[in-house]
């Protein structure tokens, strides 16, 4: 739903049906390589020790910025 939302945005009427499925499959080839890059870093036994030691400190600071981001949202309205 998220990339359709974003595709949508910057795909106008005037691209044709092929550029758009080029986009599409570009996207989810990028979303692969994205995401096999990620597990092969986090399958490397040094990285994992090291965000295992992290995990608490890493999930807080996600944690708050996305109560800070609902916080703003709900106030800006």
């Amino acid at each position: 739903i998220y990339f359709g939302s974003v595709f949508s945005l910057f795909v106008g009427d005037s691209v044709g049906a092929g550029a758009r499925w080029g986009i599409f499959l570009l996207i989810i080839v990028e979303t692969l390589a994205w995401f096999m890059v990620v597990a092969s870093l986090f399958a490397l036994p040094g990285m994992r020790r090291g965000y295992q030691r992290m995990a608490k400190w890493i999930d807080g600071i996600a944690g708050t910025l996305f109560a800070g981001f609902g916080i703003h949202l709900i106030i800006s309205r």
